[in-house]
């Protein structure tokens, strides 16, 4: 069975937009696949959109955690939809690293032609 967990690795910020300050503007966050063994990954980049902002709604980098941003960062890219065209690909790559795990590289300048 294939674990899917994410992790929040940067954050952007804008300083000052409009009326609001410290305005979250791109998370960078990892999406990663993992059987217990082995791991794929899958790099984020997700621009948020910051063109309507509503002071009610409104919540600065400052005062926020690191599930709020990734929540906000997953809203944007619609997380179902990316996971359905992304998680077959590192189902099998995760598989791909888990049967090769232990094996042992050798050199093929060794063998006699």
């Amino acid at each position: 069975m294939i674990n899917i967990t994410y992790k929040l690795q940067r954050v952007h910020t804008i300083p000052v937009k409009d009326a609001f300050t410290d305005v979250i503007g791109k998370v960078e966050w990892e999406i990663l696949f993992s059987d217990g063994v082995s791991t794929s990954s899958a790099m984020i980049e997700t621009l948020l959109d910051t063109s309507d902002l509503i002071e009610a709604d409104f919540r600065a980098f400052s005062v926020m955690n690191k599930t709020e941003i990734l929540a906000l960062a997953k809203a944007q890219v619609g997380l179902d939809e990316l996971l359905a065209s992304i998680t077959k690909p590192h189902e099998e790559q995760v598989t791909r690293l888990s049967l090769s795990a232990g094996m042992e590289s050798k050199d093929v300048a060794a063998i006699i032609d």
